[in-house]
């Protein structure tokens, strides 16, 4: 959308350029039913609990392309900081998501309902994801790092809950298809 704005198309382009894409879409739907093997299995939307699953992994990966991405970007076109500087800042971010998915893996075992930890990442996530949205030019350099760092841990609690039941998803989709994951039995009379 905005490099269609920076481009200067009218709005009749736009709009036969979104008629365009939605047509693609559905063609992509409709040949996806057809196909044997497809790249993108329909079954995956019959779920209540895949799809929801399916939408908080493909959200928790635009905000981590956001402040992986965009962060950094905006440190050093936003703020001035030198590359290096802007990368220091971002550091905490990585970091923690493993720290985070540590801690995860080590107390979700012990609740009685582990879905509280993807609303206890959602929070976090929430408020670093804002503390990065509202933070000047002006504020030390310690508050981009605690963002990064609460991000960083939101994330972590977030991933080990969604990453582990897709996980089992190929294994689902296989059995409806009448393929199992169990080795040939053998018989016993040669």
């Amino acid at each position: 959308l905005y490099q269609q704005l920076n481009t200067g198309q009218t709005d009749h382009q736009q709009k036969r350029t979104q008629i365009v894409h939605a047509d693609l879409g559905l063609t992509k739907v409709t040949w996806e039913r057809r196909v044997a093997e497809p790249l993108l299995p329909l079954i995956l939307f019959s779920s209540p609990a895949q799809f929801s699953l399916l939408v908080l992994s493909a959200g928790l990966g635009f905000i981590l392309f956001g402040l992986l991405f965009y962060a950094p970007l905006l440190l050093q076109g936003g703020y001035g900081l030198r590359p290096p500087t802007a990368g220091l800042l971002i550091t905490p971010l990585v970091v923690f998501i493993t720290v985070g998915s540590i801690i995860n893996g080590r107390t979700i075992t012990r609740l009685r309902r582990p879905t509280l930890m993807l609303y206890f990442g959602l929070v976090l996530l929430t408020i670093a994801c804002l503390g990065m949205v509202f933070i000047k030019k002006t504020d030390p350099h310690w508050h981009s790092v605690l963002y990064a760092t609460i991000a960083g841990t939101g994330v972590g609690r977030r991933r080990r809950v969604i990453v582990r039941p897709l996980s089992i998803l190929p294994t689902v989709m296989n059995t409806t298809k009448g393929v199992t994951n169990k080795p040939a039995v053998r018989s016993s009379r040669t």
